[in-house]
């Protein structure tokens, strides 16, 4: 019997090391100098049969990318991506998600199940695992997402989730944003170990919106909350 536990516990609770790679699209002339085409990131799925934790792996880093020099001026870019975690509790079905934008923490409340999936019956293997493809749509925002049975958890990176499986990978926007997984560590994890986020002004998710479509509009462009760039110009 004291086997037969421990072995359902380590199906169920575990550890999920992904990559994100975001697609850095800048629309011609709008930066003079030549900039990477994407940036990647390490990020973690902590979980068990209660709860889960998606963030960052270590600190989150700013990196200087280039300085230009043009008539007596250097331009320093710098790329960061904002610090971010997402809390989902089954048994009350929420995510809480910390956001840090424009140098102010926010936790959106959102329940699952908001993204509805579709099936596509495309299959193929991540990180070992066999995996079964469905496609949705959360907003204006079109998801593809793998997933697999073989870990019967509703869970997966960012705030999506909600089929019969942990999604191995993710894809946003046709590609814009790709998350996938690259390891998977079967192991216990205490509810202690999934530390609820706690810092940042509550709002829902439609309001969190609205408040970016308001920043989008004063900045003459995007600002999805997923990177940011500073340029820095000095005489």
């Amino acid at each position: 019997m004291l086997v037969s536990g421990i072995s359902g516990l380590a199906q169920t609770s575990g550890i999920i090391r992904y990559t994100e790679t975001l697609k850095m699209d800048f629309g011609p002339g709008n930066v003079p100098v030549d900039l990477p085409s994407e940036d990647k990131v390490e990020r973690k799925l902590m979980f068990n049969a209660e709860a889960a934790l998606y963030g960052a792996v270590g600190e989150s880093k700013e990196d200087v990318v280039r300085e230009y020099q043009e008539e007596g001026r250097t331009m320093m870019i710098r790329m960061n991506r904002p610090e971010e975690q997402y809390y989902t509790d089954l048994s009350k079905g929420t995510i809480l998600e910390q956001k840090e934008m424009m140098g102010r923490k926010f936790l959106i409340d959102s329940r699952t199940g908001e993204t509805k999936w579709k099936l596509t019956g495309r299959q193929k293997k991540i990180a070992g695992y066999n995996c079964q493809e469905a496609e949705g749509k959360q907003g204006d925002v079109s998801v593809t997402a793998w997933f697999t049975p073989e870990l019967p958890l509703p869970y997966g990176p960012l705030h999506f989730g909600g089929l019969p499986g942990i999604i191995l990978r993710l894809e946003l926007d046709k590609g814009h944003m790709v998350v996938e997984a690259n390891a998977v560590e079967l192991k216990p994890v205490s509810r202690e170990d999934l530390k609820q986020p706690k810092e940042g002004k509550r709002m829902s998710r439609k309001d969190f919106r609205a408040m970016l479509e308001e920043r989008r509009k004063e900045m003459g462009g995007e600002a999805n909350g997923n990177g940011n760039v500073i340029i820095r110009i000095r005489q």
